[in-house]
């Protein structure tokens, strides 16, 4: 019995891909495809003097909107990657950013509360009426000694509060409470 092969009819390729079995040829078609790609650096792994991320802004815990995608920085300033890529511009990867209007963006990292560093109150601590508190970013050399870190360097501990005040005097305050 003579077997002829038939080019013009595929036959033959489909019954020789049987006999090999498929996962002996689709790896070899599909080979590119397997390879992982490559995950850019952390922006927030490089740390500034202090231990801190030297390139991300602190924000609270559970306020931090998240990103879980890359970023194209040049330095400091950071924009979204176009569909070709970040260009000119080193890629980097964040799991918190804040987009600006004018297309920028910021990375960010989650500081610790205030109560989850230093012992806080059990209740809440009342204001005279011109204190309007609000949450930021503070950096403190113990309970009574913070200071608005401003995105600064923070020789200190680094934490977020909640209901921070700052009174005629100047002095920054975390009036935040535990929770009862």
């Amino acid at each position: 019995m003579t077997i002829k092969h038939d080019i013009k009819h595929p036959r033959w390729l489909a019954a020789l891909t049987l006999s090999l079995g498929l996962g002996a040829l689709l790896p070899s078609l599909f080979a590119e495809a397997a390879i992982p790609a490559q995950t850019p650096p952390d922006r927030c792994a490089e740390l500034d003097a202090y231990g801190y991320p030297a390139y991300c802004e602190p924000t609270g815990p559970d306020l931090a909107p998240w990103w879980g995608d890359e970023v194209c920085c040049d330095g400091a300033d950071c924009v979204e990657p176009s569909l070709s890529g970040c260009g000119e511009r080193e890629p980097y990867y964040c799991d918190y950013a804040e987009v600006h209007p004018d297309g920028s963006l910021t990375c960010m990292w989650e500081a610790p509360a205030f109560c989850e560093v230093f012992d806080c109150p059990f209740e809440q601590v009342e204001l005279p009426p011109e204190a309007v508190p609000v949450g930021w970013p503070l950096c403190c050399y113990g309970l009574e000694n913070c200071y608005d870190s401003m995105g600064g360097p923070c020789g200190g501990v680094l934490i977020y509060c909640y209901s921070a005040v700052t009174w005629e005097d100047g002095v920054v305050e975390c009036l935040d409470a535990s929770p009862a």
